[in-house]
C-alpha cells in the first residue's frame, strides 16, 4: 500500500528506488510542514476546535477535519462555519481566534512525532539547509518553539507561516513553499518536502519540488500515492537508503 521513490522520469503509479546520486544530487534543501508532520498536534487541534463549536452544540467531525488539513485560518474557519451551520451565530475567523486561545493552553503538552528529531539531526549531518512551511499563524508558532527550539525550531534557516504577507494564497496554492525556496537560496526543484496533508503534498508538488507524504492513516492513501514522490506510514519509517544517501549518523526504525 505503501511505495518508494518514483524514479526520475516516472509517474505517480510507478513505484521503484532511487539509484544512488540520481536524486540526491539534486536535493539541496529539506522543507518540512509542521503540524501532523513534525509535532503531534492534530489531536490537541481536534480538541480545542471541538470545545469552541462544543458550546454552539455542534460536533466536529472527521469528515469536516479531512476537508481542512493543510489549510490556513481564514480558510478552514469558512469550512467548519459553512458545514457545521454556524453562520448566523459565528464569524470563521472569531472561531479561529477563540480556537488559537484553546489551543494556547495546551501547547506546552505538544509532543514530536516519532522520527522528528533524528530526521532533522540526520538532514543536518548531510550539511542541508532546512525550513519550516506551515499554515499556522506566526503566534501559535511562536509558542510551540518555545518547546521544541533546541531539536527543531532552532536547526530551521527560516520558518514561513501561514499569515506571512508575502504568502497570497494557502495550501494547496504553491506560494508558501515557493517563499520557503527563496529564503533558502534554492530552486525549488531542489527541495524535498514533508508533508502530511493532501493541500501541502499538492502545494509541494505545484511548487516543483520534491514531496514525501506522511498522511494520516484515516486517509485514502491512494490520493497521496497519485501525487507524493514516496508515501510513508510514519517519520520514523523514512529510509534515507531509498533516496540515495549512505546513512551514517543517525539509526532509523527502518534500518536495521
Amino acid at each position: 500500500m505503501y511505495k518508494n521513490v518514483i524514479p526520475p522520469g516516472g509517474n505517480a503509479s510507478t513505484s521503484g528506488s532511487v539509484r544512488q546520486g540520481t536524486i540526491t544530487n539534486k536535493i539541496k534543501a529539506i522543507v518540512y510542514d509542521l503540524d501532523g508532520t513534525l509535532l503531534d498536534t492534530e489531536s490537541l487541534s481536534t480538541e480545542a476546535i471541538q470545545a469552541v463549536v462544543g458550546a454552539y452544540g455542534k460536533t466536529f467531525t472527521w469528515e469536516t477535519k479531512k476537508k481542512i488539513l493543510g489549510m490556513r485560518g481564514e480558510e478552514w474557519g469558512r469550512v467548519v462555519v459553512d458545514d457545521l451551520g454556524l453562520s448566523d451565530q459565528i464569524e470563521p475567523m472569531m472561531l479561529v481566534k477563540q480556537w488559537e486561545r484553546e489551543l494556547e493552553v495546551v501547547t506546552p503538552t505538544v509532543q514530536l512525532l516519532p522520527g522528528a528529531r533524528e530526521i532533522i539531526q540526520f538532514f543536518d549531518s548531510k550539511g542541508l539547509p532546512q525550513a519550516i512551511a506551515t499554515s499556522s499563524s506566526a503566534l501559535l508558532v511562536a509558542h510551540k518553539r518555545r518547546h521544541h527550539e533546541a531539536h527543531v525550531f532552532g536547526r530551521m534557516r527560516t520558518i514561513v507561516t501561514g499569515d506571512d504577507p508575502k504568502i497570497v494564497r494557502g495550501k494547496p496554492a504553491p506560494d508558501i513553499y515557493q517563499e520557503a525556496a527563496r529564503r533558502l537560496g534554492v530552486a525549488p526543484e531542489e527541495c524535498l518536502v514533508f508533508e502530511d496533508a493532501l493541500s501541502g503534498v499538492l502545494s509541494g508538488k505545484a511548487a516543483g519540488m520534491f514531496v514525501v507524504a506522511i498522511p494520516d492513516p484515516r486517509l485514502d492513501v491512494a490520493c497521496f500515492q497519485a501525487h507524493a514522490h514516496q508515501v510513508l506510514k510514519s517519520l520514523d519509517s523514512f529510509d534515507p537508503r531509498s533516496w540515495g544517501w549512505v546513512e551514517d549518523n543517525i539509526t532509523f526504525s527502518t534500518i536495521q
